[in-house]
């Protein structure tokens, strides 16, 4: 652990109740569990990077590559990237943009961790939004935000890592907090596979500047089921704190579920 870090440690106690309705759900799908496409990504010029989901080392992006799920995209210097969402909206990446792209339901989100793009196409629905510093922003709204926060006596123009706020336990506590329902969602997955199964799981991970967080890992658990605990560590990178100064957080957090 790098020196000056800040250790922060949250104890969190999740206590989870059961509904009848729970009991009521069809069995556990079947289903495939193949990544969802949902587009395509278009290296127009230079170098960039691509990292897919749950994979901790980033690829050179090829001339062409499906867009999925929780994708981090990176340009470099001189290098340009086009993406393109299945309805039809089109986004290109400037040098030096790093974005991650997410779905919640029925809304496409593009995290912006820095740099910049160009809207080159609305498609034909109205969701996708922007996510920026803890802000959410609609993407037709997008352009007109960014013009409001460059306005003369407006301190906030675009910078990934901006922020003159610490990032203060309660901040981080109450950010964990408002993603328990996520939480409670992957154990009565669990519930499904295993009836009455409970225990704690204590869950380790470094919160950076921008917000994101990074190398989410299990410090300690008494439940083991691997899905259980993947499905954890995609609610974690899911969540997005506000960013700061200072040096990247790490954090502890026991979760107990039962």
């Amino acid at each position: 652990m790098l020196k000056g870090n800040i250790y922060t440690y949250i104890f969190l106690f999740l206590g989870i109740g059961f509904i009848t309705i729970g009991y009521l759900l069809s069995k556990p799908s079947k289903t495939s569990t193949k990544p969802q496409q949902l587009g395509q990504i278009e290296k127009l010029s230079g170098n960039a990077s691509l990292t897919r989901k749950n994979q901790s080392r980033s690829h050179q992006l090829a001339d062409s590559e499906p867009l999925m799920v929780l994708d981090t995209i990176e340009t470099h210097k001189q290098s340009r990237v086009e993406f393109q969402f299945k309805n039809g909206t089109k986004i290109r990446l400037n040098q030096e943009t790093k974005v991650i792209i997410d779905q919640e339901r029925d809304v496409l989100l593009i995290i912006l961790s820095k740099g910049s793009f160009t809207i080159e196409s609305y498609g034909s629905q109205g969701n996708v939004s922007v996510s920026y510093q803890g802000q959410r922003i609609r993407l037709q709204e997008w352009e007109q935000w960014v013009t409001s926060q460059n306005s003369p006596g407006k301190s906030g123009a675009l910078n990934a890592y901006g922020s003159n706020d610490k990032l203060s336990e309660t901040i981080i506590g109450d950010t964990i907090q408002a993603h328990k329902t996520k939480f409670l969602q992957c154990y009565n997955k669990l519930l499904q596979k295993t009836p009455g199964v409970s225990g704690s799981v204590t869950l380790a991970f470094t919160i950076e500047r921008n917000g994101r967080v990074n190398n989410p890992t299990v410090a300690s658990s008494i439940l083991t089921d691997t899905s259980f605990k993947s499905c954890l560590f995609e609610v974690l990178n899911r969540i997005e704190f506000k960013a700061f100064d200072g040096e990247p957080i790490s954090t502890v957090i026991p979760l107990n579920f039962e």
